[in-house]
């Protein structure tokens, strides 16, 4: 292997000419390099364009933390009203029945709550417009009288 870096050049041009002689010069290096920036370059924009969708989605999963003070008060109130009609009921049906059954009863009431609540929460989550999702918080927490954290400091500005 012959490398010719020089210029001008130090080697014949007629030298690949030769059997097992195998010739480079700056111009067969320039077209390497630019083979290889073409190269870089391409890789580049496909990281790019990556890197942006990573960055969509954090930025969707960080904007979804602003709805976890209100799914957590939607869910922490109907699991109280679960609590409380899964305790009238088993009161009504006796001790017997209530021991012998309560973790049936309370694992159908659970799979009601979480099947009823599991749709509005995702929706809440994953609505990428801001002002449609901070009026469907709004809305959850009038209907639900939802006290979160960021109701009682709106509260407190009137």
């Amino acid at each position: 292997m012959v490398f010719d870096i020089a210029v001008p050049r130090n080697v014949h041009s007629n030298i690949s000419e030769i059997d097992a002689v195998f010739a480079f010069n700056v111009d067969d290096l320039k077209a390497v390099v630019a083979l290889n920036q073409e190269s870089r370059r391409l890789m580049a924009l496909e990281a790019d364009a990556l890197l942006e969708e990573e960055v969509d989605g954090f930025m969707d999963w960080l904007r979804s933390l602003d709805t976890v003070p209100t799914i957590s008060s939607l869910r922490s109130k109907v699991e109280t009203i679960r609590e409380q009609e899964l305790e009238k009921a088993m009161s009504r049906l006796g001790s017997e029945y209530s021991e012998k059954h309560r973790g049936v009863v309370e694992a159908l009431t659970r799979g009601i709550v979480n099947k009823i609540l599991h749709d509005p929460m995702t929706q809440l989550r994953a609505q990428r417009d801001m002002d449609a999702r901070d009026r469907a918080m709004e809305t959850l927490q009038v209907l639900f009288n939802l006290e979160t954290a960021s109701r009682k400091s709106v509260a407190s500005r009137k």
